[in-house]
């Protein structure tokens, strides 16, 4: 099921408030070793031992061949396959165009009002899931999720193959930095105050419409069992999903893109033209 718009600036994700702060840098250290773990099963965990601690599915089925027409149905589908049965080109980060490179370069995002009002929290993010960044974005093949149909409902979901415990990294929303003017439904807001020449703000987003990765096909729950957060990462805002509960092999991972999504997804809806009807 496609999302809306993703542009409503979170000031800090509900779910890590600063009243769970002390509770969550204990389980951190629990929920990064365990979910360091996880990781090393899949090949990802090694560059962990030293740490202190928004998707639509397709409205359309992937393209396969005829003589097995049916298999899109129950098979699952891993990163190396985003390209080839969905036309998405997969990529593990997220990617800043030459043209807006030099405008990230210049601004420090440890200026930006939210990080600054929240100084602890975002040290403690980058404390905990860059390394995740770091390991992920060297293309490696992350075989703990994969997409999966799950009916004419939502269409397309990501699943675990890991017990992912709470608190723990989940997935990077990865998708090009792009002027948000020409926003998409896969688009997430880039929370920095960046400029132009002229020193007006520049509007942003993490688009992931036709670059990204497999959390473009998480769908929305109003009860969901990760949070995104944004992650200060080497001069970037990069957008992390959380684990907010333990989550076992098998489950659905969803995530919330607001309270008006539904009503959005209405709004989108097409009256049939069937005569009999």
């Amino acid at each position: 099921m496609g999302q809306m718009s993703k542009h409503t600036t979170k000031d800090a994700a509900t779910f890590f408030t600063a009243r769970n702060y002390i509770s969550l840098s204990a389980t951190f250290i629990i929920g990064v070793f365990v979910g360091s773990q996880a990781l090393k099963s899949f090949g990802l965990g090694n560059a962990l031992s030293g740490t202190v601690t928004a998707a639509p599915a397709m409205d359309v089925a992937p393209h396969v061949p005829a003589a097995v027409s049916d298999d899109w149905k129950t098979r699952k589908y891993y990163p190396k396959d985003l390209s080839k049965h969905f036309g998405i080109h997969h990529i593990d980060q997220l990617e800043i165009p030459a043209e807006l490179q030099p405008y990230v370069d210049a601004h420090d995002v440890t200026t930006d009002k939210q990080y600054v009002d929240n100084m602890d929290l975002y040290q403690n993010y980058a404390r905990v899931f860059g390394p995740f960044l770091d390991k992920l974005s060297k293309g490696n093949n992350d075989e703990r999720l994969y997409v999966k149909w799950t009916g004419d409902e939502k269409k397309f979901g990501v699943f675990t193959n890991a017990y992912i415990p709470a608190y723990g990294f989940v997935v990077e929303y990865s998708g090009l930095l792009i002027n948000s003017s020409r926003s998409t439904d896969y688009e997430w807001h880039y929370h920095s105050e960046l400029v132009d020449n002229d020193g007006n703000a520049m509007p942003l987003g993490i688009d992931s419409q036709f670059v990204g990765n497999i959390a473009r096909f998480v769908n929305h729950d109003d009860k969901p069992n990760t949070d995104s957060i944004y992650v200060p990462w080497k001069n970037t805002w990069r957008i992390v999903y959380v684990a907010t509960k333990n989550i076992y092999p098998g489950e659905e991972l969803t995530v919330s893109y607001g309270p008006n999504y539904w009503q959005s997804r209405d709004r989108l809806k097409v009256p049939s033209t069937d005569s009999d009807e």
